[in-house]
């Protein structure tokens, strides 16, 4: 005995799925990929909340970056001041960017 707590079946389940996964590097498609970066930081808000925004932009900022090096062939977009549903906070920027990838593509 390990000591360890029993797994549960829920346990069991997500160690098999992702033993089973397989990682996909190569998007041989063409990519647009539309980001929210960075969110707005209200200027009402409290000190402390106005840091842990800038601590998420931070950190979505990287996730960026990491998607743009593992894709460099993806062209990437970011809307700063949008929310995470862009196609509804910056639909006519989504428009014109999904217009113009699209336009590339013939």
């Amino acid at each position: 005995d390990s000591g360890s707590p029993p797994q549960t079946p829920e346990m069991k389940i997500d160690q098999a799925i992702l033993a089973g996964q397989q990682k996909y590097t190569a998007i041989k498609a063409p990519v647009l990929a539309i980001f929210a970066v960075p969110k707005p930081i209200p200027a009402s808000e409290s000190a402390a909340l106005q840091s842990v925004d800038r601590i998420q932009n931070a950190q979505g900022e990287q996730q960026v970056k990491r998607f743009e090096a593992g894709n460099p062939s993806a062209k990437v977009v970011r809307l700063a001041n949008a929310r995470h549903d862009v196609f509804n906070s910056n639909a006519s920027d989504v428009a014109r960017e999904m217009n113009a990838f699209l336009d590339h593509l013939h």
